[in-house]
């Protein structure tokens, strides 16, 4: 780091080399630098005073304060000599376009890739749903199912091994996908992953906001395990579905009744015929399971994911192909 001096001929202080830290059996509190050839430097500065220049560093690697010059640009933010009247005061950093682009790495966010990954996903699987609605394959009226499944990590079903009693020495977690589907035809609108064993409630939210934007749904399905007071409010106000027919859940219960508007419906008007039909998400999850396999071959849970989506878009244009060459 280049070291520069200069002298200033409008100020007369006289001032001697002061030094920091211990010199000659004495302390000193502060900084300062002598200017000139040798150890000793300038013996006097009765001409001048001493200011002390150093590179500058960029500021943008400092969240405080800077000291800068009156007549120069920012500098080092260290101290001045204390006689110097020329000095500058401190000054913060403005707020700028780069102050904002640091701040990216200590909180980063989704990469481009992964963004522009999960736009083609939802543009192809959006692509899917407008070919089934030229075709005829969506009614007025739509009709779905929400249901949750667990697809393994190996080609071992853990379901399998317990049932014989091998219960493993460490228990792993495993991929779950969360499926809304349409009831009619059987294409899957929506498909959110998550990791298990989890409770199924949390899901319903994101899947079907993610479902809506395919199928316009009028009833939604569900089991016990989606049944909460926010997810009636959400699907019915915010999403716009008209009815939500999702069973009781009993242990939700508090000192025997239930709380909510929606939970009460569903307690005293439950319609059993069309909760009935709620075994197609089941169907659905049963036959992409068998045409596509129950186990994943990626090791990481990003690789997981992508591998899911790639079988449900895989799922639905093998279903389309079904259903033209069935008509033709």
């Amino acid at each position: 780091m280049a070291i520069n001096a200069y002298k200033n001929n409008n100020l007369g202080h006289s001032h001697k080399p002061r030094w920091k830290g211990f010199h000659n059996g004495q302390t000193r509190d502060y900084d300062q630098i002598a200017c000139g050839v040798g150890k000793a430097g300038v013996p006097d500065s009765h001409n001048g005073t001493l200011a002390i220049f150093r590179q500058p560093l960029t500021p943008r690697f400092y969240t405080g304060t800077v000291v800068c010059h009156s007549d120069s640009a920012t500098v080092f933010p260290d101290r001045l000599p204390r006689d110097c009247a020329t000095s500058g005061g401190l000054y913060g950093l403005e707020s700028r376009d780069w102050a904002v682009e640091d701040s990216a790495l200590h909180n980063p966010s989704k990469s481009a890739a992964a963004s522009a990954k999960k736009r083609a996903w939802d543009n192809l699987l959006a692509a899917i749903f407008s070919i089934a609605k030229v075709d005829g394959l969506i009614e007025n009226r739509p009709e779905a199912s929400i249901d949750s499944t667990g697809l393994e990590s190996n080609f071992v079903s853990r379901h399998f091994l317990m049932r014989q009693g091998k219960h493993t020495q460490r228990y792993r977690r495993w991929t779950k996908l969360t499926l809304v589907c349409h009831n009619a035809s059987h294409l899957i609108a929506a498909g959110f992953v998550s990791t298990g064993p989890s409770n199924d409630c949390p899901y319903l939210m994101p899947a079907v906001s993610q479902a809506v934007t395919n199928l316009p749904i009028d009833q939604l399905l569900g089991d016990a395990g989606y049944d909460a007071e926010a997810n009636h409010k959400f699907c019915r106000q915010h999403l716009g579905i008209r009815s939500t027919v999702i069973a009781i859940n009993s242990r939700y219960n508090k000192g025997g009744q239930l709380t909510g508007h929606y939970r009460n419906q569903m307690k005293n008007n439950f319609p059993k015929r069309k909760f009935g039909q709620r075994w197609q998400v089941e169907s659905v999850m049963s036959r992409m399971k068998r045409r596509l396999g129950y186990a994943l071959r990626g090791r990481t849970n990003e690789s997981r994911s992508a591998e899911c989506g790639l079988r449900v878009l895989t799922y639905n244009l093998m279903l389309l192909y079904l259903l033209f060459t069935k008509n033709f």
